[in-house]
Order: structure tokens, then sequence, then C-alpha cells
């Protein structure tokens, strides 16, 4: 389960370089930021006039 996981030492050790923390978070908060982030890029590529071939 996602929100169980916790971050092992060795991530934490790559991520934080890089600017990043990791934290745990509900799978719950992890769909709600999923569909915030496929909505904003649903909006950019209609608005972008960006097709599939």
């Amino acid at each position: 389960m996602i929100g169980r996981l916790q971050s092992p030492q060795v991530i934490t050790e790559k991520l934080n370089p890089l600017g990043l923390d990791a934290a745990g978070i509900t799978p719950e908060r992890f769909m709600e930021i999923m569909r915030a982030d496929v909505a904003k890029s649903a909006k950019f590529t209609k608005e972008a006039n960006i097709r599939s071939e």
C-alpha cells in the first residue's frame, strides 16, 4: 500500500541533492495529484492544439 511505504535511506540520499524530499502520502491523495496532473496536461494539450500521430 503506497500510503504505508517509508522512503528508504538510499532514495532520500538521491532525492535530497535534487532539492526533493521523499514523503509518504495516502493512496487517495496520490489519486488527487494524478487526476489534477492529467487535467492540467489535457488542458495544455488542447490549448496548444497538440495531436497524437
